[in-house]
């Protein structure tokens, strides 16, 4: 009978100790996961605006452009020929993660009140004159991961800021605004949906 239970309990520190052995195993692989994080990378909002302006340029439709500056509409169709120096200021300077990762951060979240996946791009800390982004942000459709809208706001002074949306496959529109408010509106409508 002593034979029995010492055999018994044997066996028993045995399966203890490799029990604890494959725990510390675990931990120390979490460990290592978490002390190794991957830098996050930014949606390729410049390469997408791009790839939506050949889109443009492909289906043979030239963009309706209206101005409107003091309550006053002029409209004009764009020729494919303008379409980089219209739409430019989309993507100029380009949003990309190589060059402006270490100036914004990226933020996911949900927002019920739109149904929308949105990511949201702030800066952290002093961000260079040479970018003129003050932040972006890219709202997904949840249930087809599809981007519905996209906001950017770009700072053209002190005082005076660009506010730019882009609705893919339909419209862009952009506002320049003041400390006396809407100074001018720029909207290019075209729809190849």
């Amino acid at each position: 009978m002593i034979r029995i239970f010492s055999l018994f309990f044997v066996l028993s520190t045995l399966i203890s100790c490799h029990q604890n052995e494959n725990s510390a195993i675990e931990k120390n692989e979490l460990t290592e996961v978490d002390t190794n994080p991957e830098a996050p990378s930014f949606f390729p909002l410049g390469n997408f605006i791009k790839g939506q302006i050949v889109d443009i340029k492909n289906s043979g439709i030239n963009p309706i452009k209206i101005t409107t500056i003091n309550n006053l509409p002029d409209t004009s169709w764009i020729n494919v020929e303008a379409f980089e120096k219209i739409f430019g200021e989309f993507y100029s300077p380009f949003i990309d993660s190589t060059s402006l990762q270490p100036f914004f951060i990226e933020n996911k979240f949900f927002d019920q009140t739109l149904n929308a996946i949105t990511l949201t791009y702030t800066s952290v800390g002093k961000v260079p004159d040479s970018i003129p982004w003050k932040y972006w942000n890219i709202y997904i459709e949840p249930e087809t991961n599809k981007i519905t809208r996209i906001f950017m706001v770009k700072s053209l002074s002190i005082d005076r800021t660009r506010q730019l949306t882009w609705i893919p496959g339909v419209s862009a529109k952009a506002v320049t605004i003041s400390p006396n408010g809407a100074e001018d509106e720029i909207n290019i409508k075209w729809s190849y949906k």
